[in-house]
């Protein structure tokens, strides 16, 4: 357990930079914009883009507030809903791989992605809403998606507009499976 945070004192991962490798395998290359604050990472955290030298991929390193760091209770509750969504693997969730935990830091892995959240491209809409001819696709698609997941005994517990990703190239995916609410 992580237990050397000072109040006051920024985390650890608030000082990473460009180049810096962490958890012996992840090399960071760039801080993610969330586009907003309740976007993944926003309050959650800071999410950087790193590649992982085991895997020979490039993932999402979401690294926890300071303020998580020293709550036992809060911490073993993510270990073990991140240990849940390893098993969830589903073309519409935002895939979750690990839990990874050093002196100082804890960040949650998972695929990189391109997208706005929901929140995000709502707030731009000119009435604060979307048409719903042009909301119908996404939203048809998020419930398939959380019915398939309650089917294998998931659950979401905080699906809000900034947990629902709309990708670049179109596609809908839903982000924080069971995490963000912890």
């Amino acid at each position: 357990m992580i237990t050397n945070e000072i109040p006051g004192k920024p985390a650890v991962a608030a000082t990473f930079s460009p180049g810096q490798t962490v958890g012996e395998s992840f090399t960071l290359k760039q801080k993610l914009s969330t586009g907003d604050p309740g976007a993944p990472g926003g309050d959650l955290g800071i999410p950087w883009l790193a590649h992982d030298s085991e895997s020979g991929k490039d993932v999402s390193l979401l690294f926890l507030p300071a303020a998580l760091l020293g709550d036992a209770r809060v911490m073993e509750e993510l270990r073990a809903q991140v240990k849940l969504n390893r098993q969830l693997i589903h073309p519409h969730v935002l895939r979750t791989h690990d839990f990874i935990e050093e002196e100082g830091w804890a960040a949650i892995s998972s695929d990189p992605v391109e997208a706005d959240t929901l929140a995000s491209l709502l707030e731009k809409q000119k009435n604060g809403a979307f048409d719903p001819s042009q909301a119908q696709a996404w939203l048809s698609s998020v419930c398939q998606t959380l019915d398939d997941a309650h089917r294998a005994g998931l659950l979401h517990r905080d699906l809000v507009p900034r947990n629902i990703l709309l990708a670049k190239d179109g596609k809908v995916l839903v982000a924080n499976f069971g995490i963000s609410r912890i």
